[in-house]
Formats: structure tokens, sequence, C-alpha cells
């Protein structure tokens, strides 16, 4: 690549990392203030390389082989472990499937493979939630030591996503020895309106060293189907942590 357009692919690679997002090619045209053209023929190039890929809906994401250059070793392991694993729950479910790890009070997303169904909750890797109203964060909580809960919690605040979200202390150390005692953990329009999501620890030792979710639009889910999507959680979680 010339020096110039080195520039402008770094400026998208760093676009994409800080809004940790999926862009769409309007929405990167208006940030670099770059004409569209340039923009998709250099999009092009780092989908070749495998830095970029363009998912549903036309929109751009950084994928795993950006992140792994400045990833740990404990999370690039993750990732290479949980992506077979993650494929096959993805693909028996068609829904969104997603790997989480706790950072501090908030889930990051190290993995999402999206649903090829059009009604769709799209979230990009490298994204981050609120623990609380999260499944992911949820699943993962729930697995530490019960006396970490308050020290979590302190100073955080309890912020509304939806009318739905629980931010009550109290109700929420409920909800969290519930998913523990059940192995998983659900919630229903807390954190974005239109879906629910439900999650499974992933154990080493029996210490949480992540999860596995599956986020899934109202109208495809009832507790039925959900009881079936937790034992595929459950049955790629156990592996996972059995190959970790």
């Amino acid at each position: 690549m010339e020096s110039t357009v080195l520039v402008k692919a770094f400026g998208i690679l760093e676009t994409l990392a800080h809004e940790q997002k999926a862009m769409s090619l309007a929405e990167l045209t208006e940030v670099l203030s770059l004409n569209k053209p340039t923009i998709h023929r250099i999009l092009q190039d780092l989908i070749g390389l495998g830095y970029v890929e363009r998912v549903g809906g036309g929109v751009y994401v950084l994928t795993h082989k950006l992140r792994r250059l400045s990833q740990d070793e404990g999370t690039a392991r993750l990732i290479e472990v949980g992506e077979p694993l993650l494929a096959g729950l993805h693909e028996a479910t068609e829904e969104t499937t997603n790997l989480g790890v706790l950072r501090q009070d908030k889930v990051a997303y190290l993995m999402v493979l999206e649903s090829p169904q059009p009604l769709r909750r799209v979230e990009g890797p490298g994204s981050l939630d609120p623990f609380h109203s999260t499944a992911l964060g949820r699943a993962i909580v729930s697995h530490l030591p019960e006396e970490r809960w308050p020290r979590l919690m302190k100073g955080v605040r309890l912020r509304k996503q939806t009318a739905n979200t629980i931010t009550d202390k109290d109700a929420l150390v409920e909800t969290l020895r519930t998913a523990k005692a059940q192995g998983y953990a659900d919630e229903w329009e807390e954190n974005d309106v239109g879906v629910m999501c439900v999650a499974v620890p992933v154990l080493v030792d029996g210490e949480p060293l992540a999860a596995v979710s599956l986020t899934v639009p109202l109208p495809r889910i009832d507790r039925a189907r959900e009881r079936e999507l937790v034992t595929r959680l459950r049955e790629t979680a156990a592996a996972f942590g059995g190959a970790l």
C-alpha cells in the first residue's frame, strides 16, 4: 500500500475499534470524511487480509485476527478454543451466539456470531455491556464467590437499560443466587427492548473464565424453547471448559 492508503486503512481500523460496533459504509464515510469508493476499496483489501469482515445488513466489523494482535494469551486461548464450539452452537440454533468475559463491572464480547435470520440484535466483538443487565454478566458473576458480589457492585451505578432492568442491589443478589442454583442466567428485555438472552458460564475448576450466550428476539422464544437452548448452551460450555 502507498503511505497515504496505509494511513487511511489505519483510520478505518481505528474507527471500527473506537466505535466498538458494526458500521456501515455511509457511517465510515461520515466519520472519516473520505469518499465512498476509497473507503470501499480499502475495506475490500482489509477483508482480503482477514482484518475486517462484512456482516449482515452491509456493515463492517473487526475480525478476531486483528484483535489477537493485542490480546493477552488467556483471551487468545479462549477464542481459539471457543471458535469451533460456538460455530456449532450457532449452526444448531441459528440465533446470535456470543462469548463474553468479565472486565471489571462490564462484559466484553470476545466473539459474536450473528443470526442469519432477518430479525436479530447486532453486537460487535469488543463491545461492552453492563454485567448486571446481561445474561453473560450474570452467568459469570453468579459463579464468583458471593463475598465478592458487594465489592463488585460497590460504587457501580446499576443503570436502567430498559424499563425492565433490575437495579435494586438486593433483587440483583437474589437473581444471581438463582442463576447459580440453576446453572444458567437469563434476562428478558433488560438490556435491549424486544430481545432476551440466556447464558451459561464456562467453568474450569469451578472458576468462571467466560460465558456463552444466545440472544433471541421475543417472537422466536418461549419458556419451552429457552429450556432447549439452555441444554445446548450447557453442552457447549461443558465442552469448552473441558477443552481449556
